[in-house]
């Protein structure tokens, strides 16, 4: 008899410490779930918008800095920047020798096609003399490219900044429908701002108006069969659960639920 009750005393031990284990798993499971709404999220492959970006493309030519390698104090000089048939001028005081300033002047030139060579020409009395730049390629919004032109006494150091201007906004959705959507974008004071778009269902518009950016993205939410709500920003397309709670508690039903049973078992035992 005394070994029956020891193992009747095991077998209790032993459940108690199993109702623990499945208490404590529980527990673990459900925080973990809970933290995988909050953090993590899925990349879906495949189309699911087409982005259409209209603007004026420019050229913001920025006179960074001027270095006198000799004096030129009783003399200015005028610097043409020519893209194509647009052209914009620089006037440029005269300085002593050794001295380095930032001007800081910038202009604008609109450009139409897509890879261009802007030309540095320095006017004189006789003579015009011409640096052609480096080629641009207009349509790599933000770019920018340096060029330093050695024209005795001066040394000139440009920054060509690819731009675009007076921008449009057109997003189309794929198999889905849009619930908002908003177009961020920088400028060139490097300033983040955002334009809400107008929707309906698979068709997003709108401006940004006379301003000219540097970079830009669209976020937007999305629904994808009627239940899956899809955020799309950067380019890509995510699911990510702190919008589909739905998920996470499902997960967590389904988990305590066989924990549940597995717990009512023990106990029948």
């Amino acid at each position: 008899m005394g070994k029956y009750r020891k193992y009747g005393r095991q077998r209790k031990r032993s459940k108690r410490r199993l109702k623990r284990t499945l208490f404590l798993v529980s527990i673990i499971l459900s925080l973990l779930y809970l933290i995988t709404a909050v953090y993590v999220s899925i990349q879906i492959e495949g189309r699911f918008l087409e982005l259409s970006v209209i603007g004026t493309r420019v050229i913001n030519t920025t006179l960074f800095r001027v270095t006198y390698v000799d004096s030129s104090e009783n003399r200015n000089f005028t610097i043409k920047l020519q893209v194509g048939s647009e052209s914009t001028d620089f006037i440029i005081p005269g300085g002593e020798a050794g001295k380095a300033v930032k001007p800081g002047m910038s202009k604008l030139v609109r450009v139409e096609r897509e890879i261009v060579q802007p030309n540095i020409i320095v006017l004189g009395e006789r003579v015009n003399v011409t640096y052609p730049a480096p080629h641009i390629n207009t349509s790599m919004i933000g770019r920018a490219e340096d060029y330093i032109v050695s024209h005795y006494p001066l040394e000139l150091y440009f920054i060509f900044t690819t731009q675009l201007c007076n921008v449009s906004i057109r997003a189309r959705s794929i198999g889905a429908s849009f619930i908002e959507a908003k177009f961020l974008y920088s400028d060139r004071e490097g300033e983040t701002s955002e334009v809400p778009l107008n929707c309906r269902e698979d068709l997003c518009e709108g401006a940004v108006g006379a301003r000219c950016i540097t970079s830009y993205d669209l976020v937007s939410d999305l629904t994808y069969l009627g239940f899956l709500r899809l955020r799309h920003e950067k380019g890509r397309t995510t699911l990510r659960f702190i919008d589909n709670l739905w998920i996470p508690a499902t997960m967590i039903a389904i988990t305590l639920g066989a924990i549940f049973i597995a717990f009512k078992k023990v106990s029948r035992e």
